[in-house]
């Protein structure tokens, strides 16, 4: 089994924040088993789609993603199965075949630092066995609902993710475990769910995987978001979550950007370039604002981590990842022959836009008369290496022996970004691999993050240094006072 990662999730850089919500959870596997394994089976064992039964194999790993037999735990409910997997392959391949189930697998092992994963987690969708190519007789919807809510009773879990919407649930008993949208929280007595007599429920509003991984992939914020709704789930379960100020600020961005993306809902290259555009722009704007002087004052006081963490600068560089990768796959899944040339243009305004963004920067740095370009095809670099690393360290390093690390930071980045590009044709024209660009920036974040969590433990421990001030000062007044 490969490492657990701490740092990288989903494609891009967690949160330091959210990565202090990871822990082991251990679910209590009891003796007493429920029978909503058997009666998911039970569903798909009914069904006749056309004149054809549900295959045996998709029974069974149906079944698997129900487990585990034991009632109590968590339950996560999600729509329903795609028009097609390789369940004849078996759960595992099946899992990482299917974008929404392995964003799922891996979330869960990534916050529960492996302890748990999707077979330890029971998995049941809101219509089993219906695909979305399924033409349905009227009235069929609701009744399902009926029964997996059943289903739910029978398994009698102590935390259900929500992670689905359909409106032709709504007036059900299911509709009690949806999704009520992203970025919102059920309130108060709205997260607890009456199952049955006696049987209640503890409920984590989410939205569909798909959501994050495929419709609005550029994104990172909502993946993000992702893996804080799995560890509130998980927490909750374990019974120690406590809802903090940032949590409700990434909640109210991921609204805000939803919202704004019902309007627009393209999912091309043209639209992800224009992401990578907005992204880069926002980067370029904060990468300049922190140089020279400002930013050495900055990081001399407690006050860095709070300048920094306000620039958002990891969340603009994940975004430019992504952004960067979803272009990178279109290019290679694509033979070059059955490109348009539309997208071919698209393609290489990815690569000018990354160079764009290298050469304001440099431009910026040096005034009007910006670095001497190389001139040879074939050498990697737009600027000659010595020169750059020479620009970037008198501008972004401290003139001291220990420099701020992000400083340090931002200029290895400027160094290995203007490295990474190779002159393919005199007169300017470069080249680079788009994985390879995104695989930087998706670096810069990952220590970006590192850099804040270590500041915020550093701030932390000032802060909590400072109480123990108050407390002994309070103390020795107070005893003043009974001596008077």
């Amino acid at each position: 089994m490969n490492p657990i990662p701490v740092d990288e999730c989903l494609g891009i850089a967690i949160d330091h924040r959210l990565r202090k919500l990871f822990r082991p959870v251990l679910q209590n596997q009891g003796r007493e088993f429920g029978l909503h394994q058997d009666k998911i089976v039970g569903l798909g064992r009914s069904l006749l789609r056309g004149n054809e039964q549900v295959p045996k194999d998709e029974l069974l790993v149906t079944r698997q993603l129900a487990s585990p037999a034991s009632i109590g735990g968590l339950v996560v409910v999600l729509l329903k199965p795609p028009n097609s997997l390789p369940y004849h392959y078996g759960l595992d391949l099946t899992v990482q075949s299917c974008p929404t189930l392995a964003a799922l697998d891996e979330g869960f092992r990534v916050v529960t630092c492996g302890s748990l994963s999707l077979e330890d987690i029971t998995t049941v969708d809101s219509l089993p066995f219906i695909r979305p190519k399924d033409k349905l007789p009227p009235g069929f919807k609701r009744n399902r609902y009926l029964q997996v809510f059943e289903i739910l009773k029978a398994k009698r879990p102590d935390v259900i993710l929500c992670m689905w919407q359909d409106k032709d649930a709504i007036g059900t008993k299911l509709e009690s475990v949806q999704s009520i949208g992203v970025g919102k929280i059920f309130e108060n007595s709205a997260g607890e769910i009456q199952l049955g007599p006696g049987l209640m429920a503890t409920k984590v509003n989410a939205f569909h995987p798909s959501y994050a991984m495929y419709h609005h992939p550029t994104f990172s914020c909502f993946r993000q978001l992702l893996l804080l709704e799995i560890a509130q789930a998980c927490n909750k379960y374990a019974g120690n979550w406590t809802q903090l100020e940032w949590m409700t600020e990434l909640r109210e961005r991921c609204r805000m950007r939803a919202s704004e993306l019902c309007i627009r809902k393209e999912r091309n290259i043209k639209h992800f370039r224009d992401c990578l555009a907005n992204a880069l722009t926002s980067m370029k704007t904060v990468i300049i604002s922190l140089r020279g002087e400002t930013m050495t004052e900055q990081t001399r006081n407690h006050a860095s981590y709070d300048t920094l963490l306000r620039t958002s600068l990891c969340d603009y560089s994940n975004d430019i990842s992504l952004c960067l990768r979803e272009i990178w796959i279109i290019r290679e899944s694509i033979h070059p022959e059955d490109l348009s040339e539309e997208d071919k243009g698209t393609i290489s305004d990815a690569v000018a836009l990354c160079l764009k963004f290298l050469k304001d920067v440099v431009k910026d740095i040096h005034g009007k008369n910006s670095l001497t370009a190389n001139s040879k095809v074939g050498t990697h670099g737009v600027y000659e290496a010595s020169r750059m690393e020479a620009l970037v360290s008198r501008q972004y390093r401290l003139r001291s022996e220990e420099g701020p690390k992000s400083a340090e930071l931002v200029c290895s980045f400027l160094v290995d970004l203007n490295w990474i590009f190779e002159l393919a044709e005199k007169g300017g024209v470069y080249k680079t691999c788009l994985n390879d660009v995104a695989d930087l920036f998706l670096l810069f974040s990952l220590e970006f993050e590192r850099i804040l969590g270590e500041l915020m433990a550093v701030k932390g421990g000032n802060s909590q240094q400072s109480s123990d001030l108050f407390e002994e000062a309070l103390v020795e007044i107070t005893s003043g006072i009974g001596h008077l």
